[in-house]
């Protein structure tokens, strides 16, 4: 198990998605929308090792993923691109990778992570395809 470029491959994943999303929606944006920074957290770390700036690493990774996924809430609802039966689309709150230990809790609530912001995005691009049949 490589822990960091589990990170950088699904976070990478994710934001090559929202990419294509913004490139679908953004005919239907009312306002001016700029795409969020989605660059991944750069690991400054001259070891292999998992230490302390691994860990302060995983910490910065996950909050900001959160705050691009939630920005991307954010334009959509902003632009009405919503669940008409519902409304609103709610913003994410992922866990923080505060554990020590990498262990198999550690990586199913870092995949839970990655799975919800991927069913955040299929909803968003549903939405985005219902609004394209109008």
């Amino acid at each position: 198990m490589d822990l960091i470029a589990t990170y950088q491959n699904n976070i990478q994943n994710i934001y090559n998605r929202i990419k294509d999303l913004y490139s679908k929606a953004s005919p239907y944006f009312d306002q001016d929308v700029q795409l969020p920074d989605l660059q991944v957290v750069k690991l400054n770390n001259p070891t292999d090792l998992l230490n302390r700036v691994v860990y302060q690493w995983t910490i910065a990774c996950i909050k900001q993923l959160q705050m691009v996924m939630n920005n991307v809430v954010g334009d959509f609802n902003n632009n009405e691109i919503i669940d008409e039966d519902i409304g609103d689309t709610s913003e994410l709150r992922l866990w923080l990778p505060e554990r020590l230990v990498v262990d198999d809790i550690y990586m199913l609530k870092l995949q839970n992570n990655f799975d919800e912001c991927n069913e955040l995005l299929d909803k968003l691009n549903s939405y985005t395809e219902e609004y394209m049949n109008y």
